[in-house]
């Protein structure tokens, strides 16, 4: 009986399909095999309802639960929810995406050259997160397509800061500790850490830091301002590259109308 199951084991992982678009980050394996929430698991059912005309794979029918997520959340859809279950599997999921580039398959295929530009010394297997790190770090370099794909796990990361790898591991335990009744998601918890910060640990602080800095220099991460101000950015920046808080100072230039 042990040696069939060994073999199992052995097979299964012969079978698993790996990820290694971007080389210098290291080789990895996928979640679920396909680098997407696993189709016979808890997302079954609700990735039947949502996802019935996406391919699977890639992050496809996470992004597809995600969308009908976001639009429940903001009232723009009825109906059927995502079930608590599988908005579990689906955290876990880009979870242990964030840790490697090679895992989050859109991000690696639409930022390899800029890897190999800015960040070819980085490596997720030695580093975990280092080659997003880096990109972030660039991100006024990247050209659009790769810069879109860096902005979803930005934005992933200020809806959820378990998303998030490096912000999650140094403030886990601080959250734990100084934000022990604040609930989950849409960046309570870093707003809690922010209202202690006297109290935070240094390592936490260096990140903590860093998002505030990502989040202020592009306002469709700071989620509460982007809500109230989302009609006048469409109105008045909607040609302005994001970053950089152009489109902050494109909304003062018309604080007046």
């Amino acid at each position: 009986m042990k040696i069939v199951l060994l073999l199992c084991c052995l097979l299964a992982a012969a079978f698993a399909k790996k990820s290694n678009i971007v080389p210098s980050a290291g080789e990895v394996e996928l979640w679920a095999g396909t680098g997407d929430v696993s189709m016979d698991g808890p997302c079954a059912s609700d990735a039947k309802a949502f996802a019935k005309d996406v391919g699977v794979g890639e992050g496809r029918v996470a992004a597809a639960l995600t969308n009908r997520l976001l639009e429940l959340k903001q009232g723009n859809a009825v109906g059927r929810k995502v079930g608590a279950k599988c908005q579990k599997e689906l955290l876990d999921f880009k979870m242990d995406r964030s840790s490697a580039i090679n895992k989050d398959v859109p991000l690696a295929r639409a930022c390899k050259d800029e890897v190999a530009k800015h960040c070819k010394d980085a490596n997720d297997l030695v580093k975990p997160a280092s080659v997003l790190t880096c990109l972030r770090e660039s991100v006024d370099k990247l050209p659009a397509t790769c810069r879109n794909e860096v902005f979803r796990t930005q934005r992933e990361s200020v809806e959820d800061y378990r998303t998030d790898y490096n912000l999650y591991n140094a403030c886990k335990g601080d959250v734990s500790l100084l934000c022990p009744n604040v609930e989950p998601g849409e960046n309570r918890e870093m707003e809690c850490l922010g209202n202690a910060r006297y109290s935070v640990s240094p390592t936490c602080s260096v990140e903590l830091q860093r998002q505030e800095k990502e989040t202020g220099a592009d306002l469709r991460l700071s989620l509460k301002l982007f809500n109230k101000c989302q009609s006048d950015y469409q109105r008045y920046c909607k040609k302005v590259q994001p970053g950089n808080m152009r489109a902050q100072e494109g909304l003062e230039d018309h604080i007046e109308e």
